[in-house]
């Protein structure tokens, strides 16, 4: 066989048992703990998920240092034992309000930006 030729399968091969090696992409993590509301930055649950303890009572800033952004919602889930929620776009529980959310909701496609829930 030619040296040309060889160097061709050669190379084909290696780049073949590269990709074969890689590891699968991991999953995305859609859990979401009892007493805690889920936000997700894109729809389907992707994206760094953030975890925010909720108790029915106390109003909670999603982004307390920056006073300024809102977090824009696109996926939400909440916790089977935590009670309804609400996300607010303003923060300290102010401004307009979106639906009540029941424990167990789990909403794959929204578009709400919220500062703050209870």
């Amino acid at each position: 066989m030619p040296k040309h030729l060889r160097t061709v399968l050669f190379t084909g091969a290696a780049a073949l048992a590269m990709f074969a090696a890689a590891p699968a992409a991991q999953a995305a993590d859609t859990s979401c703990a009892d007493h805690t509301v889920c936000l997700w930055p894109q729809p389907g649950f992707r994206g760094d998920k953030l975890e925010i303890p909720v108790n029915g009572r106390d109003c909670t800033n999603v982004r307390p240092l920056l006073l300024d952004n809102a977090y824009v919602v696109r996926s939400l889930k909440v916790g089977t034992g935590s009670t309804a929620v609400a996300l607010h776009t303003e923060r300290n529980c102010r401004g307009t309000r979106s639906v009540r959310y029941a424990p167990g909701a789990q909403l794959a496609g929204t578009n709400f930006s919220a500062k703050s829930v209870r």
